[in-house]
């Protein structure tokens, strides 16, 4: 009885992790890792409509960033205006240092409307 009962926690949490991914990209988020990343931005290098988003400090982004990324600081005063002020239509890869800022990041940008946002799971330490 206990093994029948081991089995199905284990199936119920396997379907519960496939439900809440489906829902994350429902909403319009996808988490990536870094290869995921690195061939998403290779994939729209010519595409204007796609925008990397980093949400470090300044002081992170200047020491390494990935090539065209947009820095807005996540500690700002002004960070949530900021990102209101981008276009809800467009595409976004949004990466910070571990994933804890990014994951905040993202889903108030769901909040806000944007539709189509890639987010580098994981973050940068592992570039």
């Amino acid at each position: 009885m206990k093994r029948k009962t081991f089995i199905m926690i284990i199936i119920s949490v396997f379907f519960s992790v496939i439900s809440l991914a489906a829902e994350e990209k429902e909403m319009g988020i996808i988490n990536v890792d870094n290869e995921q990343a690195k061939n998403l931005i290779y994939e729209n290098m010519e595409n204007d409509e796609f925008i990397i988003l980093d949400i470090r400090t300044p002081e992170e982004f200047k020491s390494l960033h990935i090539d065209s990324a947009v820095n807005l600081d996540f500690y700002s005063n002004t960070f949530i205006t900021d990102i209101d002020k981008l276009g809800k239509d467009k595409i976004y890869l949004v990466y910070c240092r571990s994933g804890r800022r990014s994951g905040i990041t993202v889903n108030k940008m769901i909040e806000m409307g944007f539709k189509n946002i890639y987010h580098l799971h994981y973050g940068f330490m592992n570039w």
